[in-house]
């Protein structure tokens, strides 16, 4: 594997520079009046001083020095019809004898920062009677250090194609997966597409459509718990998809923006940081840590998956939600995420092996409850469990 190679993380001292520049000079737009904090978006007052922050006090290398600590790495994987995509990963063994190579795939406006917490929790678990694994976490391409395809149609089978790649590089014949947000559709097309290798995945979003024996299902059929579930499905379609939209048709026109303004971009991600979460207490240094990884590449190439992957909700029998998944899935239910399909719409499409109702957590859960959802992984690939056990 002469092509795998250390990476070390370093912004460029002139991109620092150039950002505390346009920081100092930013133009904040308070024409409505003071506006504070609502449930979708950010108050004048406190981007104006999340802003002042990032240009006073706020030190990257400090969180450098930390990601650092970390084993990256980058390696060319091929993908069919398209140009290699130099591809940025972590890759950390556990000691363990019994280690399980797990896949973890993060979405958007995530990055590989939704591994760190993790990372430790599932290669040395504090319990020897838990499962471990040998974590792999790449940069989706576009994402973070990662390149992205210069040609139209770099989609979901695509990013399946490429992680598979990867796997299959650095030795791991089988192994299983983990995912959210994009990510949890990305896996869905390995387990579809690389029956061969993914023995088992667990996702902790839901897409699925309702099968025709449930549309006419009442509501109130459904559980309480299920009930709240679909409830707040609801509010994302209703109240918080306008982003989808615009990024899945103007994914290069909002890039300009982003990749010129450090303060739209933190604009447009602490909202979603906020409301996509369970009153998870962000700080400011880790609002700006999410925001400067994507401005530091191309936001319109982190956005283009949405563009690319727009037919993954159409009722097309090639898609995603068309087809069976066979291996084992599990699923981790945070209420605070933003597709919680029924599992008996999901078991239409997959075989539910683990499904498991959490009280609180969103949309991050590697990020907000790290420890719930690794003990959640480790239980589903136990070498008793629903995976492995049978």
């Amino acid at each position: 594997m002469a092509d795998v190679t250390p990476f070390t993380v370093h912004l460029p001292d002139s991109l620092l520079e150039e950002i505390k520049i346009k920081l100092r000079y930013a133009r904040l737009d308070d024409g409505m009046g003071e506006v504070e904090w609502n449930d979708l978006e950010i108050g004048h007052e406190s981007l104006k001083q999340l802003v002042e922050y990032w240009r006073d006090e706020y030190d990257w290398r400090k969180y450098e020095a930390f990601l650092n600590t970390f084993h990256h790495f980058k390696t060319p994987v091929s993908v069919q019809g398209f140009e290699d995509i130099d591809l940025h990963f972590l890759h950390h063994r556990s000691s363990r004898k019994d280690a399980v190579p797990l896949l973890f795939v993060h979405g958007w406006p995530g990055s590989f920062f939704e591994a760190l917490k993790i990372i430790p929790l599932l290669t040395e678990p504090g319990d020897s009677t838990k499962q471990a694994f040998h974590v792999v976490a790449p940069s989706l391409p576009g994402y973070g250090f990662s390149s992205y395809s210069k040609k139209r149609g770099f989609a979901l089978k695509q990013h399946a194609e490429c992680f598979a790649g990867l796997m299959k590089k650095l030795g791991y014949e089988k192994y299983v997966c983990q995912g959210g947000d994009w990510g949890s559709s990305i896996v869905r097309y390995m387990a579809l597409n690389f029956p061969e290798s993914v023995q088992a995945i667990h996702i902790n979003m839901f897409l699925a459509l309702p099968p025709d024996h449930l549309k006419e299902k009442p509501k109130s059929e459904y559980s309480e718990q299920e009930q709240k579930n679909m409830e707040r499905t609801e509010w994302f379609a209703t109240n918080e998809r306008g982003y989808q939209r615009i990024q899945e048709t103007k994914p290069v026109t909002l890039g300009y923006a982003f990749h010129d303004s450090p303060v739209a971009l933190l604009a447009w991600f602490v909202g979603k940081l906020h409301a996509w979460t369970d009153r998870y207490p962000w700080t400011p240094d880790e609002l700006i840590h999410w925001v400067l990884i994507h401005y530091q590449g191309s936001p319109s190439a982190a956005m283009q998956i949405y563009k690319e992957a727009a037919a993954v909700l159409n009722e097309n029998p090639n898609s995603m939600l068309g087809r069976y998944i066979k291996q084992p899935v599990g699923g981790s239910v945070f209420p605070k995420e933003l597709w919680i399909s029924p599992r008996e719409w999901m078991e239409e499409n997959c075989n539910i092996k683990f499904w498991r109702q959490h009280s609180s957590g969103g949309h991050f859960a590697a990020w907000e409850r790290p420890q719930e959802l690794v003990d959640d992984v480790a239980e589903f690939y136990a070498r008793d469990g629903p995976v492995f056990g049978s």
